[in-house]
């Protein structure tokens, strides 16, 4: 293993033999600190260092949300649920959600789970949403204890375990009453016409294995709170020492990275 200091940088290299590379592939190294060998088909490390020069959060920071603006709401309750869609723009590990919620009656125990996994598909009317898998996490709140008055109150449901939240790739805030009914519902405040781009709204109506209808245009309000593990600043490429012997060679690829997370970081993955 590799410990970068905590403020330090180097190159790190590796040497390639040609028949790993395809014509037009693009080259570079990246860091991780996985346990999981890589192999020379490797895409994905185990556990990527993210890329940047963000520090290490002492405490827990909003990633991503939609707060502003509210002016209606869903209900939750039975085999009604209602999910809201999030893209993170940055690697992070997920602590806790704040919701925007009221109550109508008593609802009893709200379940606020987190999937990674759905099937998404266009109709000629509505699109439509059907989650796949286990939630990655899941929460409680006692809805009984929530406000009864319009717009609500902001909840906040913190999870027991964290999950690391990928970049790029879209999650679901999946929230439940099954206790509840129609005179015994959680209410999620939303924007009908939102600006957010980076998730759709989704209602369901029966259970996890249908599809529920897209909501384009509505956003849900919520707060996605986590703490970054601090990025590694990733420099340019070189290639040195060329050796080919038509159709084959050897090449050594390196690259100049920096730590900018604040603390040491040791790498336990090179690919």
């Amino acid at each position: 293993a590799l410990v970068l200091a905590h403020s330090g940088g180097g190159y790190l290299g590796l040497v390639f033999h040609s028949s790993y590379v395809l014509l037009g592939e693009n080259l570079g190294i990246q860091l991780g600190g996985g346990d999981t060998a890589v192999t020379p088909t490797d895409f994905q490390l185990e556990q990527r260092f993210p890329h940047g020069v963000r520090p290490t959060d002492g405490v827990n920071a909003i990633f991503e949300k939609y707060t502003a603006g509210d002016d209606g709401n869903d209900k939750a309750y039975g085999a009604n649920w209602i999910s809201q869609c999030f893209r993170a723009q940055r690697g992070h590990k997920l602590y806790s959600v704040k919701l925007k919620l009221y109550r109508t009656g008593l609802p009893g125990i709200v379940n606020v789970d987190i999937y990674g996994g759905f099937h998404y598909y266009e109709t000629g009317t509505t699109n439509k949403l059907r989650l796949l898998g286990s939630a990655l996490v899941s929460g409680t709140t006692d809805g009984d204890t929530l406000t009864d008055t319009s717009p609500g109150e902001w909840r906040e449901i913190t999870f027991p375990s964290q999950i690391e939240i990928i970049p790029g790739m879209m999650y679901v805030i999946q929230v439940t009453a099954p206790g509840g009914s129609v005179s015994n519902q959680v209410n999620w405040r939303y924007k009908a016409s939102s600006t957010y781009t980076q998730g759709v709204a989704v209602e369901f109506t029966s259970d996890v294995d249908s599809y529920g209808e897209v909501s384009e245009h509505r956003t849900y309000m919520f707060e996605e709170l986590g703490r970054s593990e601090g990025e590694i600043q990733y420099g340019g490429c070189e290639l040195v020492d060329l050796a080919f012997v038509n159709p084959n060679g050897e090449f050594t690829i390196r690259r100049f990275f920096t730590n900018k997370s604040g603390q040491n970081r040791v790498v336990k993955e090179v690919g």
